[in-house]
């Protein structure tokens, strides 16, 4: 398994639920120094035919899965792998066009924004099957404690969370700011409302996070991104426009029992049907079903350098020129 490691990552919860049904090693750079993986690498360049070689010798390796993490991965020797591939795309509403091009190279594309799972196969990739983000209930869970705040964002802002967030505050008791992914839970359950605004339409680990801590979640309409698929207005969670964010805030701050009604029924669906576990079990048997049928062992080839290529110009961060790149 493939990703770069940071804390609270959603790879690092696929992880943890991934080791209660195999063996898995993990390979990658981390943002915190000796930290985690097991094969730990440096830089964006793998060999992934060399890894998959060394690791065969001291036990049988089935599947190879790259997990979409913020960071740019160049791979050499995908096509040689005599398993199945698989990348996970979580970010796809902000790189599409990147995505696409890694995807190519993959067996199977399991998409975190359903939106994108058709723009993918248009695209030329086979096998793109939708598979939402989730909670893990070890870390997402509600705690027992008073609820001290009337409205609670955690994370990063951008100019549309800020104007919300300070219409909010300026009548609510509001918790802003950025806490380490194993306290978010905590900052949850102590506050009446958790509000969500997503980032182009994203469906985004908070809508689970914030759900599987007991509050009530508060989000933006998504279009045709899934989120009603899962999810009921008024009985999950509540949906609201930015025309009305201050009135139903105001409405569930008064109205509690309606309130903790809804937000115990969202705590029941998302603990009992999107966590991790689940996700992980979807993938394997997506992955067990491509096996039966043989077609990584026939998959027709790509042109690692055509695409190695095509990555390396959406993306400036690699520290080679592309000539040392292909010399290797």
């Amino acid at each position: 398994m493939l990703y770069n490691y940071a804390p609270g990552t959603t790879a690092l919860y696929l992880e943890r639920a991934l080791r209660k049904y195999c063996t898995v090693r993990t390979c990658g750079p981390s943002s915190i120094a000796g930290a985690h993986q097991d094969i730990p690498l440096k830089g964006s360049y793998v060999r992934i035919d060399k890894l998959y070689k060394s690791l065969s010798n001291n036990w049988q390796v089935d599947v190879f899965i790259m997990v979409d993490s913020a960071y740019t991965f160049y791979l050499k020797g995908i096509n040689s792998l005599p398993i199945p591939t698989v990348f996970y795309a979580i970010d796809t509403h902000l790189a599409f066009r990147f995505h696409k091009t890694i995807a190519s190279l993959f067996d199977l594309v399991f998409v975190a924004q359903k939106e994108f799972v058709e723009p993918l196969r248009k695209s030329g990739c086979e096998n793109v099957f939708w598979l939402p983000l989730a909670c893990d209930p070890d870390i997402h869970h509600h705690y027992d404690l008073p609820k001290i705040y009337d409205v609670c964002f955690i994370g990063s802002l951008n100019s549309q969370r800020k104007s919300l967030l300070k219409r909010l505050s300026h009548k609510f008791k509001v918790y802003q700011g950025y806490r380490p992914y194993n306290e978010v839970a905590k900052f949850y359950s102590q506050s009446k409302i958790v509000f969500n605004k997503s980032i182009n339409n994203d469906l985004n680990m908070r809508v689970f996070e914030a759900l599987a801590s007991g509050s009530l979640l508060l989000t933006d309409r998504l279009v045709d991104n899934g989120l009603e698929d899962l999810f009921q207005d008024r009985k999950h969670l509540v949906l609201y426009d930015d025309d009305n964010l201050e009135y139903f805030t105001e409405y569930y701050l008064t109205h509690e029992n309606e309130r903790e009604e809804i937000a115990a029924r969202g705590c029941d669906c998302v603990l009992n049907n999107h966590t991790y576990g689940h996700r992980i079990k979807q993938m394997l048997n997506r992955i067990e079903e491509f096996i039966s049928t043989g077609t990584h062992v026939r998959r027709r080839r790509r042109n690692e350098l055509v695409h190695f290529a095509k990555i390396w110009f959406l993306q400036s961060r690699f520290g080679k020129s592309f000539k040392q790149i292909l010399q290797e």
